[in-house]
């Protein structure tokens, strides 16, 4: 009987091992998911429908957008600079549009 059981301890420092080499393997793999992730997500955005649009047309659509009636809303954030925080793109195009400030 002691021998099965200094046996069966003789298995638990390779399981251990085992356990630490799966635990390193595992933080790889969630690691490399996440960049995979990002990257897919920065992808997809790229190819978003409204990315196909020209700038003219963009300025355009924010130039009407601008001269609509705010029914009395007074905002210290004005539409011209929303627009212009969604993106560096739209934030170009908003910036090259005087007509919309």
């Amino acid at each position: 009987m002691s021998t099965d059981l200094l046996q069966l301890q003789s298995y638990l420092p390779r399981y251990d091992l085992e356990i630490s080499r799966l635990k390193r393997t595992l933080c790889i793999l969630s690691v490399t998911k996440r960049c995979i992730n990002q990257c897919s997500l920065f992808h997809k955005s790229s190819l978003a429908p409204i990315r196909r649009l020209p700038v003219e047309i963009l300025g355009i659509v924010f130039e009407e957008a601008c001269t609509l009636p705010t029914f009395g809303v007074n905002s210290p954030v004005t539409l011209p600079t929303t627009i212009s925080s969604v993106c560096f793109h739209w934030r170009n195009i908003c910036l090259s549009t005087p007509s919309i400030w």
